[in-house]
């Protein structure tokens, strides 16, 4: 289905592009990521300045991977036909790292918005076995092989996440692999894809560029939405949310595409928005006249935030006291209450029936 859409890229994905390549050039001429500070980079038609973000994450990347003794390469594509059995496949490892007896697969991921797990990381695996296809014939296999991921804008989580396999188990899945490369293959030359080859689900249809006009997402879209007769089914209902918010999106998206791009969608035409808030053309221009014409009520005076607080508190010389009367003065209120997945919860907040046993 995606063969039918162009290749896009995000502004998110062409950031990482940016970062990936200073990784690499890092890696080839041994320097640290500070060196590119500053310099702006063009990918596509989008230009992106390396600025302090970028350079502590390549580096927390860089020091991760030359805290190994091995032989280090980067950028390197592999075949991944005996994988998959797609002649033309192939997969491109930011980092190799030959211990001798150890290899290290590292993948830098730049994203802030998805954590990435590295156990069972079916990316790094097909990386791994390509990498054995490819170099165990004249190095052999090593004894482990460690799957590394590198993210370091995600928050709250260890940006460095590793997961130790045997050969003999990347072998294991490879079988798997293959199986599913050969039914995709075969569904792609047949042209006709049984409605039991679509598995619609959050993680599956994330970046898809067909999940707009995907029959299999629709309909589970829209058994979601059905009126749940009892809790079990509210349950089952919440679980697809995610998806269902999804492909509303995706719609949204794909049907301004369409008809900004001249075609006709029956019942549906574009025009103007709700009109942006007013803004002045020129803001220092505009200081100057108001100030003019009505002098000091012309400004207000604004109270800097306490996240700006924290930033003059760690520069300026202040004594004890004075740092504990600020931190008195701030306050969070607590989070409001909403729905969630046991699993993803710390403290479960008791229901009605359960303060009704305590009283």
């Amino acid at each position: 289905m995606e063969s039918k859409y162009p290749d896009t890229s995000s502004v998110y994905a062409q950031e990482g592009t940016v970062a990936h390549s200073i990784l690499e050039e890092c890696l080839k001429n041994n320097c640290d990521a500070k060196e590119f500070k500053g310099q702006k980079r063009v990918i596509e038609d989008s230009t992106f300045e390396v600025n302090s973000e970028m350079v502590s994450s390549v580096q927390l990347c860089l020091d991760y991977v030359r805290s190994f003794d091995g032989s280090i390469t980067t950028e390197t594509t592999f075949s991944l036909e005996a994988v998959t059995g797609e002649t033309s496949g192939q997969g491109t490892v930011d980092v190799v790292i030959d211990c001798g007896d150890v290899w290290h697969i590292v993948d830098l991921k730049y994203g802030a918005g998805v954590a990435v797990e590295a156990q069972d990381n079916q990316q790094l695996i097909l990386y791994a076995l390509g990498v054995l296809d490819a170099w165990s014939t004249f190095c052999g296999e090593p004894s482990k092989v460690v799957l590394t991921i590198v993210q370091p804008r995600v928050r709250g989580q260890d940006p460095i996440k590793t997961w130790e396999v045997t050969p003999d188990e990347l072998h294991k899945r490879q079988k798997l692999f293959f199986e599913s490369g050969q039914e995709a293959l075969a569904i792609k030359k047949s042209n006709v894809i049984p409605y039991t080859a679509y598995q619609p689900s959050e993680k599956v249809c994330r970046f898809c560029k067909a999940k707009a006009r995907c029959p299999a997402l629709a309909r589970t879209a829209v058994l979601a939405t059905n009126q749940p007769l009892n809790n079990y089914e509210l349950s089952k209902a919440l679980d697809t949310l995610p998806l269902v918010e999804m492909y509303i999106k995706a719609v949204r998206h794909e049907a301004f595409r369409a008809l900004n791009a001249g075609e006709t969608i029956p019942d549906y035409t574009l025009k103007e928005g709700r009109k942006g808030n007013r803004t002045y053309r020129d803001e220092q221009e505009a200081k100057e006249l108001l100030g003019r014409l009505f002098g000091d009520k012309a400004f207000r005076n604004v109270l800097i935030s306490p996240a700006e607080m924290d930033k003059l508190v760690r520069v300026e010389d202040l004594s004890d006291e004075d740092r504990s009367k600020l931190e008195q003065l701030v306050i969070r209120p607590e989070g409001k209450q909403q729905v969630t997945r046991y699993e993803t919860e710390n403290l479960k907040i008791a229901n009605i029936s359960e303060f009704n046993k305590v009283a």
